[in-house]
């Protein structure tokens, strides 16, 4: 039975304490000085006064009092995200170098950055009780896969152009080294059940082959041809890029992106997707980095724009999904409107991480069995109510009001209103 359904559960038969302090407000013999303390603090003797009045010389009492006080007040603390004082590196440091991903988890949740990025808490796999390989390795299989394959096509100057085919000794190098990535991963016992994995293999490979099936479509209708397998900076020897802010500060980035094509005098730069489409939809010129939340493109297209010396409205960068929705592609250009709206939302973003502001910010549904949407805000898998309703109270502190607009505009727009 799930917690949540035995919350929901009534009857003389069933007895039940929510928490350690409801179950003494309810017992008739407490066992220590303590105990009464805590009672006399939870049934409301202590409201409106100093704590240090109401538990004289029970330090962790008052400090749990002063805890709940401040998580049940509207203003962020230190106790629900709020570390401002502290020594937080700032992504705009001249030393710094960051991934468009890392920014893009404070923009979600900034407790789960500060927690996985700032003190590298990670959450707990349980090997054991992984029964089919995740959505995340698999998408590292394909990039890897992809990644070894252009490359050795590329050196052996065999990547077709135009409307040249893949041939089947082609097909075949690329089932080779799936096979081969694919052993390595199950080698590192990643890869679940056996026969829930072999399922999962087959359709792994079959995709791959579906991607060079739309390949072949794509340079033959729009001329495209691949001039590069992966694009890499800021890492193993490659220059770091640089992001101009509005007020001209600038983020150094680092990552990789999957391909570069070249049409005419465009770029297009491709980052491969294996999961869906809903999550990026949303994306657009108006919009062009989902509430801050989807950083990769233009760090991309700034990428292209630096290693291969083209202007900027040469420049685009697309997610080319090759699963679900086989075939789809995002695209989104450099211009000057998407240009400038993600420096706007990169320097909210660094002002936030530099302030040292990290409060909860919860996905609005609960995940589901094998699910968790975001492990740092529901590491038990119980739901995030709580916090949820904090985030409900704190967002409208004024030192997240741009936080607030970037990731929930129309919340900041009715708080103005």
């Amino acid at each position: 039975m799930s917690a949540t359904r035995w919350e929901s559960l009534r009857g003389v038969w069933l007895t039940g304490s929510p928490s350690f302090p409801a179950g003494l407000s309810r017992v008739g013999a407490l066992a220590s000085e303590q105990e009464w303390r805590v009672r006399a603090a939870i049934t409301g003797r202590s409201l409106g006064r100093p704590v240090d009045a109401v538990l004289p010389g029970d330090s962790v009492l008052r400090r749990a009092v002063e805890m709940s006080r401040a998580r049940r007040s509207d203003e962020l603390t230190r106790f629900d995200g709020d570390v401002s004082g502290h020594d937080v590196p700032d992504p705009t440091a001249p030393d710094r170098v960051v991934s468009p991903t890392s920014l893009e988890e404070w923009a979600s949740c900034p407790h789960a950055y500060f927690v996985h990025r700032l003190l590298h808490v990670e959450p707990v796999e349980s090997p054991e009780e992984l029964v089919q390989i995740s959505a995340l390795e698999v998408g590292n299989l394909i990039h890897e896969t992809l990644d070894r394959f252009f490359a050795e096509q590329r050196a052996a100057g065999t990547v077709p152009q135009g409307t040249q085919v893949w041939t089947a000794a082609q097909r075949r190098a690329l089932i080779r080294i799936a096979s081969e990535v694919a052993d390595e991963f199950e080698g590192r016992g990643i890869t679940g059940h056996r026969l829930l994995w072999q399922q999962e293999r087959a359709r792994i490979l079959a995709d791959l082959q579906y991607l060079l099936d739309d390949d072949e479509k794509l340079r033959a209708a729009t001329g495209r041809q691949q001039v590069r397998s992966e694009l890499i900076f800021g890492m193993r020897g490659a220059d770091a890029v640089e992001v101009p802010l509005p007020d001209g500060r600038t983020i150094r980035f680092r990552g990789s992106a999957d391909r570069v094509d070249r049409t005419g005098d465009a770029i297009i730069v491709v980052d491969y997707k294996t999961g869906s489409t809903r999550r990026f939809q949303a994306l657009s010129e108006d919009d062009p980095t989902g509430g801050g939340t989807k950083l990769q493109l233009p760090v991309y297209a700034h990428a292209a724009r630096a290693e291969l010396n083209v202007p900027a409205a040469t420049v685009s960068a697309e997610y080319w999904f090759l699963r679900r929705d086989r075939g789809k592609r995002i695209e989104l250009p450099l211009t000057d409107a998407v240009n400038r709206a993600h420096a706007e939302a990169l320097a909210v973003i660094a002002d936030g991480i530099a302030a040292g502001l990290f409060p909860h910010r919860p996905p609005k549904d609960d995940g589901y069995a094998g699910f968790i949407e975001c492990a740092y805000c529901d590491p038990d898998g119980l739901g995030t109510k709580e916090h949820r309703a904090r985030w409900m109270r704190k967002r409208f502190d004024p030192r997240l009001k741009t936080y607030l607009r970037l990731v929930e505009p129309d919340a900041a727009a009715e708080q103005t209103s």
